[in-house]
């Protein structure tokens, strides 16, 4: 089931469900953070029961060893990278050696994009468990202790690609473990991130299309000549706006099949509804 909390106080009571596994999906990871490092631990201190929580980030928020092994070996070498760059990679070079969680928000700096890129990876290149490196892999070894935690914070990207996955794969494969309540934060926003994942844009010079496809061919009054090249115009911009948004949709619903989601048999919860969305990281 899905609860949007109206306030603190409600979101505070909908969490006190001792055995429930929760996952609360809100805005962006500035809010995940401040619930994982502020409101949870709180709350665990004021309820009687004990309980764990985890914070569920996308494939993009961690260090890909593969990638980052690749661009090691070629950096150094490249004509096109400035001294800024270089030093930032230095930087990364001796936190890849140290960290064990290979989340980039241990970095005391935000890495430049072009720094960046080049050691994370898109969801439509990850190989997942093929990978040469998927059992040292840090977004593997996070998406795994989720499965402990008794409380996951999520954003709404993250929530709506499981839902997805759920979708295409029949329930035979997810990006967060099974759950038994959603609780929505920030629950304004989701409409319009949950629209881009299951919606569809329909415009004006669509509805013409169609109109004229449809028209007798025997009945020229339908669209007047001098018309006409508007119509066509606006139908070409019309089209290339339907292929470019035909495009996000195929790369969006690789990106969740591609995700490293784990083959899961969910047992039966109370999740929001995949196919509408209702219910409404």
């Amino acid at each position: 089931g899905g609860v949007v909390a109206s306030t603190a106080n409600d979101e505070r009571r909908e969490l006190e469900l001792p055995r429930k596994k929760v996952v609360i999906v809100t805005a962006n990871i500035a809010l995940q953070e401040q619930l994982v490092t502020k409101d949870l631990p709180k709350l665990r201190e004021l309820l009687p029961w004990p309980f764990d929580f985890k914070i569920a980030k996308g494939l993009s928020n961690y260090l890909c060893l593969d990638r980052y092994d690749e661009a090691a070996a070629t950096l150094l070498m490249d004509p096109l990278v400035d001294e800024v760059e270089r030093d930032q990679w230095s930087k990364v070079e001796r936190w890849s050696a140290e960290t064990t969680r290979g989340d980039f928000s241990e970095l005391p700096f935000e890495p430049l994009p072009r720094v960046r890129s080049l050691v994370t990876i898109p969801h439509d290149d990850c190989t997942g468990s093929a990978c040469a490196r998927a059992s040292d892999c840090f977004s593997r070894k996070a998406k795994k202790e989720l499965d402990s935690a008794d409380i996951i914070a999520t954003n709404y990207h993250l929530f709506f690609i499981d839902l997805v996955v759920r979708r295409n794969s029949e329930n035979e494969a997810s990006v967060l473990p099974n759950y038994d309540l959603a609780i929505f934060d920030e629950g304004h926003k989701a409409a319009d991130i949950a629209r881009d994942f299951f919606g569809y844009d329909v415009k004006p010079g669509t509805i013409s299309y169609c109109a004229r496809m449809l028209a007798p061919k025997n009945t020229p009054e339908a669209f007047a000549p001098d018309a006409r090249p508007r119509v066509e115009a606006r139908d070409r911009r019309s089209g290339e706006a339907l292929q470019k948004q035909a495009r996000l949709l195929r790369r969006a619903q690789r990106e969740a099949q591609a995700h490293e989601a784990e083959p899961t048999r969910p047992r039966a919860h109370r999740t929001p509804d995949a196919e509408s969305g209702e219910g409404l990281r």
